[in-house]
């Protein structure tokens, strides 16, 4: 469409059956996957007293997908695109040892079917069957691709990727020299407690030896 000469240009069409036909109420939105999906929302329609609104999901081949009717008298003024969307609770921290990422999804109004994940492009995985993904690699740059799919088909698009994971298990070397070093200390403590002790004893035997005679 061209706002400035007013023009159109048709690049796809599809003509619905008579029956679904509406004086009023009616629009079309483009699904994530592709198709197309338009609602004939007024309440009653070109065959009178049968149904209310309808919705219909057409694929860019002009098959009908699936239909939605709604009882008579029920109208429906537009339909709008809501895609499916995963989030994830990592917490951008520096973790010690393996841990989990939980993903979880919001608007599946088509039911859920399965959420899918790759960690560091590796193999597609799934929380249905592998679990939660789980970070068990050191790095500061761990990557983690993951995307949901309803029971309809329709997929998440674009997929999201959460960048810079981070996950290192070794201990720092400050944190292994303040233990040698504490632990040298406390040794070196107990050896001087064991020598004040025995030099107490010693001074006690001499003194009371001396004292006797």
């Amino acid at each position: 469409m061209n706002e400035q000469t007013m023009t159109a240009r048709a690049t796809w069409s599809w003509t619905a059956p008579s029956a679904y036909w509406t004086p009023y109420w009616g629009s079309a939105a483009i699904l994530p996957n592709g198709d197309l999906i338009a609602d004939f929302g007024s309440q009653t329609h070109y065959v009178p007293n049968t149904q209310g609104a309808e919705l219909v999901e057409v694929n860019r081949q002009g098959q009908v997908v699936r239909t939605y009717t709604f009882a008579y008298g029920w109208g429906l003024y537009r339909v709008i695109a809501i895609g499916l969307e995963t989030n994830q609770d990592y917490d951008n921290a520096l973790h010690t040892r393996d841990f989990k990422i939980n993903l979880s999804t919001v608007n599946d109004l088509g039911s859920l079917a399965n959420i899918y994940y790759k960690i560091n492009n590796g193999p597609t995985k799934s929380v249905n069957i592998d679990g939660q993904p789980q970070i068990t690699t050191e790095g500061a740059n761990n990557t983690l691709e993951y995307w949901s799919v309803d029971k309809t088909g329709i997929e998440e698009t674009p997929h999201k990727t959460l960048a810079g994971i981070k996950l290192n298990k070794t201990p720092s070397n400050i944190a292994t020299y303040y233990f040698v070093y504490a632990g040298w200390i406390g040794y070196a403590t107990v050896l001087i407690v064991v020598a004040v002790l025995v030099g107490a004893a010693l001074y006690y035997r001499k003194f009371k030896r001396h004292g006797k005679s």
